[in-house]
């Protein structure tokens, strides 16, 4: 597993899975969970695409903090 951190800020953690098909060998866990029980994850063919969710995840949920603050 390794921790995904970019500009100081951890967004998640991704791991390979080499048993998997190739559509699902990346997974990523967001630091965003969905609800208490239940943690924000998605299965990937790539690296790269795993840490674009975890960056889109993050933004997302910084944005709609940002519109109920203000």
């Amino acid at each position: 597993m390794t921790g995904i951190v970019i500009d100081g800020v951890h967004l998640g953690t991704i791991a390979k899975f080499a048993g998997n098909k190739r559509a699902a060998r990346w997974v990523a866990w967001s630091i965003h969970r969905i609800s208490v029980s239940e943690a924000n994850s998605a299965r990937f063919a790539t690296m790269h695409a795993a840490i674009d969710w975890l960056t889109s995840e993050h933004d997302r949920v910084k944005a709609s903090e940002a519109a109920s603050n203000g």
